[in-house]
């Protein structure tokens, strides 16, 4: 069992953070939780408010803490031609700026800081294969990728004297509330269970306690430091994970396809963005697997039925040896 040691969780109050903090509760470490909202707290889990945009009591936990871990904040899902994008860049930045001017005000300040970034900051890429060194270059006029590009560069700037920072660049999650997830299950248990919009966009993916993993194991492992891709070795398109998604969640033997005119349609009525449907990007974890991690779970339809099963009869047990 590691030793006792403090990691301060920046915006965990979502099911990641959640996750994050059970797994690492269960390995003798202190977990703070810095978050907006109350989160539900665990013995070894202590929550402390912010506003994520001034100082207050939370600067003190950095104070002797072995890592900081930022998660996202929800990112745009609003129509791309109807957002204050310099706004959304602002309350995206303003969190990241704040913890690195907090870190440079402790004694002691953490030398491991872990960002995690959502691979949506590529873009919509096609059938290019996206490796960990890849630019992000693809279509850039959706609001994810605009806000991507400003929040890891904010990361860079605060954290150009740390020791050791690492950006984890993750997939869809399976196995959490993940909202284009739960969009796509919406859509197949409603009959709409074929492809959405040409079907051959790809789908980046990550299993739930994968994606925990590799965040314990970005905290723990010395050698680990720069961008990495954290997803599944086997990304899937669309058509491929709606046949999955029909054949779970469905009785319908046969799903009707969802064209991308009325996608983008029931996205204004419902004040989202189509994209985060129609958009995909083909990213393989390629560092991960030169460096010997071992997903639990590299199957997208295992993926979803695991999933399934830990909804309807609670958690599994966390597994330590996971983490090492």
């Amino acid at each position: 069992m590691a030793m006792t040691r403090k990691i301060v969780i920046f915006g965990g109050n979502g099911f990641l953070g959640e996750a994050l903090a059970d797994r690492l509760g269960a390995r003798n470490v202190e977990v703070v939780l810095v978050a907006v909202d109350p989160v539900r707290v665990r013995p070894g889990h202590r929550w402390v408010s912010w506003d994520g945009s001034g100082l207050g009591s939370w600067v003190d936990e950095l104070s002797g803490a072995h890592a900081i871990v930022q998660l996202p904040q929800d990112w745009p899902e609003t129509p791309a031609d109807s957002v204050d994008r310099q706004e959304q860049i602002r309350t995206s930045v303003e969190p990241v700026r704040l913890v690195g001017d907090a870190r440079a005000r402790v004694d002691m300040a953490p030398r491991v800081w872990v960002q995690v970034s959502p691979l949506a900051i590529h873009g919509d890429t096609g059938d290019v294969v996206i490796d960990d060194f890849a630019e992000p270059a693809g279509d850039t006029s959706g609001p994810e990728v605009a806000v991507g590009l400003a929040w890891e560069q904010a990361y860079r700037d605060v954290t150009a004297s740390i020791d050791r920072r690492v950006l984890l660049r993750n997939g869809m999650p399976i196995g959490g509330e993940d909202p284009v997830l739960d969009r796509l299950i919406g859509l197949a248990r409603a009959g709409f269970g074929g492809s959405v919009g040409d079907g051959r966009q790809w789908v980046s993916w990550i299993a739930l306690e994968d994606l925990v993993a590799v965040v314990v194991r970005a905290i723990d492992d010395p050698q680990m430091h720069g961008t990495y891709n954290v997803t599944a070795p086997n990304p899937v398109t669309n058509q491929e994970a709606m046949a999955i998604l029909r054949a779970s969640f469905s009785t319908r033997k046969i799903g009707l396809p969802l064209p991308g005119r009325l996608v983008q349609l029931g996205a204004r009525l419902a004040k989202t963005d189509a994209r985060l449907m129609l958009t995909g990007r083909r990213c393989i974890p390629q560092r991960l697997l030169d460096e010997g991690f071992v997903f639990r779970t590299t199957d997208f339809a295992d993926a979803i039925a695991k999933a399934s099963e830990s909804a309807a009869h609670g958690p599994e047990p966390i597994d330590r040896d996971h983490d090492e």
